[in-house]
């Protein structure tokens, strides 16, 4: 996912490529999802959701994601669920990419300047942020916090009684991925005017918060109907301190 946005670091052709890890993978077993939603809420699937698709709207690297209803308030919910076995996956594919990296710096003509195993570092730390729900939805609540008022910018509410380290249950949003270009003109929408609005919200981000969504990848960021810009995911954030904040102002 990291990868597929990256034009300074690899070709084109393998990002787009690597485009469908955003949520295009293919998924794990339902009925394993099923049970890890039961075991992590404590609850039957019948006692929380009054309707749940029996196949993932999306599958990503990290987990795949059902779109349900929930029963106490009829409310239209998705419920991201965390694959099997994940910590141990991770760590055995960066010890790989270790491997792989350390190859890379023999050849100086393959490596161009980049330092990958440090580059594997922080995303093996990031990751391991990334996976824990929990902390996903403190930041997804933040990020609202920080937005309140601010009618461009959608958050999904977190349902925390259905939330854990493994499973975690947001609101449902409709809208258009930011790529569906021709839907959004047919819509009547204006391209100029989303992008100039995206520019305006990293900006906020970066110079007056000092916490931003790290991973604003097409599979993460919805264009609403009425033209708002929803955020989804928020396993991967960044923070700017005060001191980078003037140093970035005073760059422009």
């Amino acid at each position: 996912q990291i990868m597929s946005t990256r034009a300074d670091i690899i070709p084109l052709v393998y990002m787009k490529e690597l485009a469908r890890l955003q949520d295009d993978v293919p998924s794990f077993d339902n009925d394993l999802a099923f049970k890890i939603i039961q075991r992590e809420l404590k609850k039957s699937i019948n006692s929380v959701f009054s309707e749940l698709d029996p196949y993932p709207i999306a599958a990503a690297s990290l987990g795949q994601v059902y779109k349900g209803k929930l029963l106490d308030t009829n409310k239209d919910v998705i419920i991201k669920v965390q694959r099997p076995d994940l910590q141990r996956i991770v760590s055995d594919d960066v010890f790989i990419l270790k491997t792989l990296a350390r190859e890379i710096k023999k050849y100086p003509e393959l490596n161009k300047g980049n330092d990958y195993e440090s580059l594997l570092d922080e995303f093996l730390r990031v990751l391991h942020e990334e996976i824990d729900y929990i902390q996903e939805g403190k930041n997804c609540d933040l990020f609202r916090k920080n937005f309140k008022g601010y009618f461009r910018v959608y958050v999904p509410k977190v349902y925390w009684q259905f939330t854990t380290r493994k499973v975690i249950t947001l609101e449902y949003i409709e809208g258009y991925k930011v790529t569906d270009r021709e839907k959004m003109l047919l819509a009547g929408m204006s391209l100029k005017e989303i992008t100039r609005e995206g520019c305006n919200i990293y900006l906020k981000q970066l110079l007056t918060d000092g916490f931003f969504h790290a991973d604003p990848h097409p599979g993460n960021l919805r264009i609403m109907e009425d033209g708002r810009l929803a955020f989804f995911d928020f396993g991967m954030v960044g923070y700017v301190s005060k001191e980078m904040q003037m140093k970035l102002a005073n760059t422009m």
